[in-house]
């Protein structure tokens, strides 16, 4: 199947001193996305980035997976500078015939993955974009 646009919820969670986790603190962000089942997930030494289908179930299982982020950082020294970002906007992709994204090909790419890691940076930003989606989302279905 050829690459196409769909959207998605993009959830970033990563350090942004630059430092960036460890070989033990890094595992415990990845097992901590992987746990809400993300649709595809990219990271580095300095965090998580990961795109969860736009939908008001997915949207949920987001908003779980920042509160429970939200404790991590309360609760972990080691994650005392974790910052969130979110975003919501159109990815482009490889799927397979089920709709999934594509093993080993491209990712996915687009302008909402570069505006959740940028949201990183804005102090309770992503509270409020939570809420945006949210209402978009209730929009999209009345």
């Amino acid at each position: 199947m050829s690459a196409k646009a769909e959207r998605f919820i993009v959830v970033s969670i990563g350090d942004t001193d630059g430092h960036g986790y460890d070989e033990k603190a890094l595992p415990l962000l990845l097992a901590l996305v992987d746990a809400h089942a993300p649709d595809h997930r990219i990271f580095t030494h300095t965090g998580v980035v990961a795109q969860f289908r736009s939908s008001k179930q997915k949207l949920q299982v987001v908003r779980e997976l920042v509160a429970q982020v939200e404790r991590l950082r309360a609760a972990d020294p080691r994650f005392v500078e974790l910052k969130i970002g979110i975003a919501e906007g159109e990815l482009t992709g490889n799927f397979d015939r089920l709709g999934r994204v594509k093993a080993g090909a491209m990712g996915l790419l687009g302008d909402a993955n570069i505006e959740a890691v940028r949201g990183e940076k804005i102090s309770g930003d992503y509270a409020r974009k939570l809420n945006l989606i949210a209402q978009g989302l209730e929009a999209e279905t009345a």
